[in-house]
This record gives C-alpha cells, sequence and structure tokens, in this order.
C-alpha cells in the first residue's frame, strides 16, 4: 500500500518537480534569452548614443570652431586691410571675449593711424605750402641777386670808368705840375735876364752920368 500510494504521489511529485524544472529551465532560458537581447539592444543603444554624443560633439565643436574662427577671420581681415593701407573699414566689436577685445584693440590703432596719417597729411600740405614758399622766395631772390649783379655790374663799369677818368686827371695833373715846373723855369731866366737887363741899364746910367 505504502509503494504504490508513495509510488503515485512520487511520481506525481517527481511529475510537477519536473514540470517545475521544465518551467524553471524555459524561465532561465528565456530571461538567458532576454538578458541577451537586452545586452545587445543596451550595447546597439550605447553604441547609438556614442555615436549620437561624437556627432553632437563635433557638430558642437564645429559650431565653437566657427563661432571663434568667424570673428577671429573677420579680425585677420581687417587687419590685413589695415595694414594695406585701407584706414577706411569699419570696425565694430559686438562681444566683450577675446575676440572683441582683439576688434577693439584694432578699431584704437584703425583711429590712431587714422589720426596719424591726418596729422602726416596736415604736415605734407605745410611742407608743400612752405616749399612753394621756399620756391617763390627763391625765385624772387634770384630775381634780385641779377638786378644787384646787373647793378654791381653796372657800378664796376662806372668804377672802370672813374679809374681811366682819375688816371688821365693824374695824367693832366702830371703834365701841368711838367709845364708848371717848366714856366718856373722860364721865369727864373726871365728873372735872371731882367736882373741882368737892370744891371746893364744901371750901369749904363752910372757910366752916362760920369760921362756929364
Amino acid at each position: 500500500l505504502l509503494r504504490g500510494e508513495a509510488l503515485t504521489i512520487s511520481r506525481s511529485v517527481n511529475s510537477k518537480v519536473d514540470t517545475l524544472f521544465e518551467h524553471i529551465d524555459a524561465g532561465a532560458q528565456a530571461a538567458d534569452q532576454l538578458g541577451d537581447e537586452l545586452y545587445t539592444a543596451s550595447r546597439n543603444l550605447i553604441w547609438t548614443m556614442v555615436v549620437i554624443s561624437m556627432a553632437a560633439g563635433l557638430a558642437l565643436a564645429f559650431f565653437i570652431a566657427r563661432m571663434i574662427s568667424r570673428p577671429l577671420n573677420h579680425a585677420v581681415e581687417l587687419a590685413q586691410a589695415v595694414a594695406g593701407g585701407d584706414l577706411s573699414r569699419r570696425i565694430e566689436a559686438q562681444s566683450t571675449d577675446e575676440t572683441g577685445q582683439l576688434l577693439q584693440a584694432l578699431k584704437q590703432m584703425n583711429g590712431s593711424l587714422v589720426q596719424i596719417v591726418g596729422q602726416i597729411h596736415q604736415g605734407s600740405d605745410s611742407i608743400a605750402t612752405a616749399t612753394q614758399q621756399i620756391a617763390t622766395g627763391n625765385q624772387d631772390l634770384s630775381s634780385r641777386t641779377e638786378q644787384q649783379a646787373s647793378s654791381l655790374e653796372e657800378t664796376a663799369a662806372s668804377l672802370e670808368e672813374l679809374t681811366a677818368t682819375v688816371k688821365q686827371n693824374a695824367e693832366n695833373a702830371r703834365q701841368a705840375n711838367q709845364l708848371a715846373a717848366n714856366a718856373s723855369h722860364v721865369a727864373q731866366r726871365g728873372g735872371a735876364v731882367v736882373n741882368q737887363v737892370v744891371d746893364t741899364m744901371t750901369a749904363i746910367n752910372t757910366s752916362s752920368r760920369k760921362i756929364v
């Protein structure tokens, strides 16, 4: 009896246990499959998130690079324009970061260069005016110098004529002096002759008195 009833119960229990084991095995397999599916889905999701994150990072990096490079390119363009002598470009700093500070510095430098160029232009105009005045003064001085040179030539000619006249007058004076000397000598000789005549007349007069 024990074997029959116990065997029946044992077989029933074993059958239930086998069924339970089968359910447990099926559940384990299902859980394993579900875990594999979850692992695969998680892995795919992770790779997808990594790819999306990398794409978002690249896009963000490109956007940030564009945000940084555009003002820098603008600053480089302005600096090249200023270096090329174009001071008419309008420079506006729209931010307060390093790029904005760079544009502000370029704006101040451009303003200073405009002011310096204006001062140089004014100085050049002043120099040109002064040079023109100097040229006019030089022409006037040259004209006056030519006039003075002409006057000096006329004065030199007059001095030459005066010198010739003085020489001629000196020669005339020398000749007159010579004539005066000759006249004095002749006068002296005439005086001696007169004295002789007087002496002769006196002697004759004395002789005539003695005769009388």
